[in-house]
């Protein structure tokens, strides 16, 4: 199931301002190459504004995009994360543990638009739980919990109470 990430106003300020900043800032450097008396400069010079000014319409635009496409996915095998063009995929045997909160670790990877987060910590190939968690903000947090918890049985708690799924000895 997708999971759309929870936002709330603070994260749209975050992302939609510089977005449209970007894109806004990019068409305004496109007209000035194209109709003001750079127009008169050499080939060379207008195509380089150009260029720039694309670039910055495209850096916003994928910010403005990686902002509403925010999501998160519980595959039979992994666990997908969603930001625009991208996709990051955790295998979901490598869980050891998943723990709602409102302050993400400090080392955690923080792919969130809220401070109500979820932070997983991963066992890698030797087994022991090594760097810092994955933070994401799922809207339904409950849901997501419950449903991570029917993927990895090993995991126990019960999103639903607030309390961690930790993986059972």
């Amino acid at each position: 199931m997708i999971y759309r990430s929870k936002k709330v106003w603070w994260s749209a300020f975050l992302w939609v301002v510089p977005s449209l900043v970007c894109m806004i800032g990019g068409v305004v450097v496109i007209y000035v190459c194209i109709v003001t008396p750079i127009s008169q400069s050499p080939v060379s010079a207008r195509v380089a504004v150009t260029i720039v000014g694309v670039v910055m319409i495209a850096i916003g635009a994928i910010l403005l995009w990686s902002y509403i496409s925010f999501s998160y996915e519980i595959t039979p095998t992994q666990l997908i994360v969603r930001i625009g063009p991208f996709r990051l995929r955790y295998p979901l045997d490598s869980i050891a543990e998943a723990i709602p909160t409102l302050v993400p670790a400090g080392t955690a990877v923080n792919l969130t638009t809220s401070r109500a987060t979820v932070c997983i910590k991963f066992r890698l190939w030797d087994g022991y739980v090594h760097g810092g968690p994955l933070a994401i903000s799922p809207a339904n947090k409950a849901e997501f919990l419950r449903e991570l918890a029917e993927r990895v049985p090993r995991l126990g708690g019960h999103g639903e109470s607030g309390q961690g799924h930790t993986q059972k000895p």
